[in-house]
């Protein structure tokens, strides 16, 4: 699955819901911009959909093609991830029309010893040019947030040193209420190509038990405790943050998919009349061990299948 992020291709019928009518971001690009060439969506059909006028179709498309609308209570970023994963959303998140309470500015204007300026949902470009001119006066810092619950923040590298806004950026904050974003968090490291970033990750997520010994690890329920994580590690020295990172890469290049695939499968001696397994030697302490039994027991039922458990945690083929 590839998706082109911010280049939607008309509203839904609840567009009226969330102020979005009449939108159509790839139809209102094309439309003003000269020379808008994209031969390989066009191949796949992209100007056949209804509502697209000012980008040519084809009759011969490469692809199958269409609009496809959320079934999801919500128009939020993370909304729509959780769909593509899958799961249909109910209740809409929350999110802040009104600005971020004082309970979060507060503190953030205290660990980072700058005021903070606008604190409205808007548009990035809108709200620096209203809010650009006080900060260079003042350096204090612009927050807002959008139709996300994302707080984001605004800053000229001239007023804000560039160390610093990256010694923000630096961090990251993976903090799901239960296992999830494991994938995240192990990219976040293999990007750190500097070894100068700090992992924050929720005791929750599975990678945890993993990348634990390294990161910094919060219960995200614990608001307060949280809050305090990321002060330590904005606080943190150069040389302890490339300890720190050094390790986590290490551990995330060592146990790549090639090594998980190996320990599966020298845990399942196979020869040529079919799998044998030595439970009490390979896997005797393992958490895993109901999930091989299962897995077993599927291979004793046949004699060509290929099964998988949720997540990808593990898989196994019998011959």
């Amino acid at each position: 699955m590839i998706i082109l992020d911010s280049l939607g291709v008309g509203g839904l019928p609840d567009a009226e819901k969330y102020g979005d009518i009449g939108v159509n971001t790839l139809n209102n690009i094309a439309k003003h911009v000269d020379r808008f060439d994209i031969p390989n969506l066009i191949q796949l059909g992209i100007g056949n959909l209804e509502g697209i006028s000012h980008v040519p179709g084809t009759e011969a498309s490469r692809g199958a093609f269409g609009r496809a609308m959320e079934v999801s209570n919500g128009k939020d970023t993370t909304m729509g991830h959780w769909e593509i994963a899958g799961l249909n959303i109910s209740e809409p998140f929350n999110t802040y029309p009104n600005g971020f309470p004082d309970a979060i500015i507060k503190p953030f204007e205290e660990k980072t010893g700058r005021k903070v300026v606008c604190n409205l949902p808007g548009s990035g470009t809108d709200v620096i040019d209203q809010y650009g001119p006080d900060h260079m006066k003042t350096g204090d810092l612009i927050v807002y947030t959008s139709a996300d619950s994302v707080f984001q923040i605004a800053a000229h590298e001239e007023v804000v040193p560039l160390d610093e806004l990256y010694k923000a950026c630096e961090i990251a904050l993976i903090t799901p209420l239960r296992d999830g974003m494991n994938l995240v968090a192990k990219e976040y490291c293999a990007c750190s190509v500097d070894n100068n970033g700090v992992l924050i990750l929720s005791e929750f997520a599975g990678a945890a038990d993993q990348l634990g010994k390294k990161a910094l690890l919060v219960n995200p329920y614990d608001i307060d405790k949280t809050a305090d994580t990321i002060h330590l590690a904005y606080c943190m020295t150069p040389e302890e943050r490339q300890q720190r990172m050094r390790w986590l890469r290490s551990h995330v290049h060592r146990n790549d998919v090639y090594r998980w695939v190996k320990s599966i499968f020298s845990s399942l001696k196979i020869n040529r009349k079919g799998f044998n397994i030595s439970w009490r030697s390979a896997l005797a302490s393992s958490p895993l061990r109901p999930s091989f039994t299962w897995i077993w027991s599927l291979c004793l039922r046949g004699t060509s299948r290929l099964a998988f458990l949720p997540f990808t945690k593990i898989s196994a083929a019998s011959p």
